[in-house]
């Protein structure tokens, strides 16, 4: 019996609340406002520049050297070479300097041209080719 009393007491405590409007919806909010700072910058990745090349012929073999002007990128960090020959033959090296010679799997053959492409790399960013044409 005092169980039903408890019970019904609480029932009644309970509707009587929510009549009468004591346990209501609770609100918040932010008076204040916070503030942050940052900054953010972009740089544009120059190419190498100045690119010549030579076909240098020994007594059975051939050489194809290149020289460049470095990026006035402070960021670059290497180029990416490509040798494409007129006859189809194609060769890639990469460097940190501002030369390199074709490949030794590139076969050089006389009265063929050579494009060959020095691309500035910063991670995986590429700047625009510079290009020279060489004829061994």
């Amino acid at each position: 019996m005092i169980f039903w009393l408890r019970r019904g007491a609480l029932v009644t405590a309970i509707v009587l609340a929510l009549g009468t409007g004591t346990a209501g919806v609770a609100w918040a909010g932010f008076t204040g406002r916070a503030t942050a700072a940052a900054t953010a910058s972009s740089a544009t990745l120059l190419p190498a520049t100045g690119v010549s090349g030579t076909c240098e012929a020994a007594l059975l073999t051939k050489s194809l050297h290149v020289t460049w002007t470095a990026s006035a990128s402070s960021f670059e960090d290497g180029y990416s070479v490509a040798f494409v020959g007129s006859d189809g033959a194609t060769a890639t090296v990469t460097t940190t300097q501002t030369s390199a010679s074709g490949p030794s799997n590139l076969v050089l053959l006389t009265n063929t041209t050579y494009t060959v492409t020095v691309t500035t790399t910063a991670k995986k960013w590429t700047a625009a080719a510079a290009s020279v044409i060489v004829r061994c």
